[in-house]
């Protein structure tokens, strides 16, 4: 188990519900968030592995709209 007791970045963890690291995805959220981390889980139903990288589906330009959103707020970008 990863130690994030320390200094973490924020954290935006994108991932579907198919995807081969489903489990993993959510125990590290769920760390960051015990940890008092700023962190936000994205979940996509039905989405597999890098799914965001298939830019013709919806749910793909949902996703990079939403890390584009993430980005923009941590840097303090407001549109």
């Amino acid at each position: 188990m990863e130690d994030y007791s320390k200094d973490f970045p924020p954290t935006l963890i994108q991932v579907g519900s198919k995807e081969i690291f489903l489990s993993n995805s959510l125990r590290m959220y769920r760390q960051l968030k015990e940890n008092n981390k700023d962190v936000e889980l994205d979940v996509y139903e039905g989405m597999w592995h890098v799914w965001q990288g298939h830019y013709d589906i919806p749910e793909s330009k949902m996703a990079i709209k939403n890390t584009n959103n993430f980005i923009n707020k941590h840097l303090g970008i407001t549109k």
